[in-house]
């Protein structure tokens, strides 16, 4: 009974999912990763919102084939209460008369099985911009993870990858993709490139490097998913509209 109720409730909420973002066509980010996923969606969404983009993004851990309806509904979820559930659905149909939706929409996903890829790919065919934020192959790493960012980045279509060039074993899944690619990092030479990193006592400084174009950075973080984060969005800020 309960695998039918789930079965059921996927697919309305994936139907309510779809026909919200046909209806108010949002543009669409989607950012994958192994570790630094959570932390960068937050940063995105935060720094899109004070660049005056009207941004909205994924609930805490609604990463997966629930969360990311209901992160597109702006709903939470009804857990193991049936009649919770059945509220749900009702508030996903008015969530087609929302009165303020976003004209970016960042949703955190993640998937360990071609099961859980082809949800995403049922609600939101062609992403905007799909984010790879990190991935490394280790004694830990899930066995699938590589063929589902691999099956990710052939969404691309007319969207943009954007790819974290630290990581080889990133550019190692998107060799052989179509569409456009662009990369960002610390190392190399990537599209949006942080050079010269030094610390100090409230954070870091670097070098902007993108196109012809350098700029001096001072942020108030440490780490390198501040980094990360800060390359992300200016690369977004050039590939979203307003």
């Amino acid at each position: 009974m309960r695998k039918i109720f789930r079965a059921a409730g996927l697919f309305i909420l994936g139907q309510q999912a779809k026909n919200y973002l046909q209806k108010y066509k949002p543009q669409t980010v989607i950012v994958c990763g192994q570790n630094f996923r959570a932390s960068i969606k937050d940063d995105i969404v935060s720094g899109l919102q004070s660049a005056d983009f009207l941004a909205r993004g994924s609930f805490k851990g609604y990463n997966s084939e629930i969360g990311l309806p209901l992160s597109i509904l702006n709903l939470r979820a009804g857990f193991s209460s049936y009649l919770k559930w059945l509220e749900l659905f009702i508030d996903g149909f008015r969530a087609l008369g929302d009165k303020n939706p976003p004209k970016v929409l960042v949703l955190e996903f993640t998937a360990d099985n071609e099961n859980e890829f082809k949800q995403l790919q049922k609600i939101i065919p062609s992403p905007d911009v799909i984010i790879f934020t990190d991935f490394e192959r280790s004694i830990n790493y899930k066995e699938k993870f590589p063929e589902v960012y691999k099956l990710l980045a052939g969404m691309i279509g007319e969207g943009t990858l954007l790819a974290n060039i630290d990581y080889k074993e990133i550019l190692d899944l998107m060799r052989g993709g179509t569409g456009n690619v662009l990369t960002f990092g610390i190392m190399d030479e990537p599209d949006y490139l942080a050079a010269g990193l030094k610390e100090n006592e409230n954070g870091q400084t670097f070098t902007l490097k993108s196109g012809f174009k350098t700029e001096e950075v001072s942020i108030q973080r440490f780490g390198k998913p501040a980094i990360y984060s800060y390359l992300i969005n200016k690369a977004l800020s050039n590939l979203l509209n307003k």
